[in-house]
């Protein structure tokens, strides 16, 4: 019998599926996020190596190259398959279009691959939080984009959330986590989630930064 006792990972790891088809940008992310104390369990050069090794691990996070042919799709497909996943889009430039088909598809973050790779990390821990992250140069271009195609006025869509919920989802907007939004409305965190929940099932979004998005383009909410 070995002396040697079991490995148990730390109830905080986070475990990661990188996938990106540049060889060099993807083993430098890889490396990076692992000095950063997150395990990267696996990575992949195409979209199918990609969802397959999602649908075997089910990674906390998959962090993929949206740019790439086929990236929106392997946004979509890994979180059809792996609901629990989390995903974080990358984009090799501030293209807003880029960006919308990855939140549409269920990414919660994105971000450009000029950013450090100390956003990417902080991107992956907002992901496992629950929270979105997005880069600075894509929010302002997401935002602008939003209102370029919003109608004048409020949509009605806002009539079915309460003044609560729409506190909420303001400050959501703004980038505020659970913790923030629980403290300054003296609720308690799973308060704050629950009332995020109700607020996807009323929107019909089924991630944070498409109902932070859809808010602002139906000007649900003032960012």
């Amino acid at each position: 019998m070995s002396d040697t006792a079991p490995h148990h990972a730390p109830a905080d790891e986070v475990r990661v599926v990188v996938g990106d088809p540049h060889d060099l940008f993807r083993r430098g992310l890889v490396v990076r996020l692992e000095e950063d104390g997150i395990d990267v369990v696996a990575e992949a050069g195409g979209v199918d190596e990609l969802v397959d090794e999602a649908v075997a691990l089910a990674p906390d996070v998959v962090v993929v190259d949206v740019s790439a042919r086929g990236g929106p799709e392997a946004v979509a497909r890994v979180s059809a398959a792996v609901p629990t996943t989390r995903i974080v889009a990358l984009s090799t430039s501030a293209d807003a279009d880029e960006a919308l088909a990855a939140v549409r598809a269920g990414a919660v973050g994105c971000l450009v691959k000029e950013d450090s790779f100390a956003s990417i990390a902080a991107a992956v821990r907002a992901a496992v939080r629950g929270h979105t992250f997005v880069s600075p140069e894509l929010a302002g271009r997401l935002v602008d984009e939003y209102r370029r195609l919003a109608v004048r006025g409020r949509s009605p869509a806002s009539a079915v959330l309460t003044g609560r919920e729409t506190d909420i989802l303001e400050r959501l907007a703004r980038g505020w986590d659970d913790t923030a939004i629980a403290t300054a409305l003296g609720l308690s965190t799973g308060a704050v989630r629950n009332h995020v929940r109700n607020v996807l099932e009323k929107l019909q979004r089924g991630t944070r930064a498409e109902a932070v998005l859809y808010a602002v383009r139906e000007r649900l909410v003032d960012p």
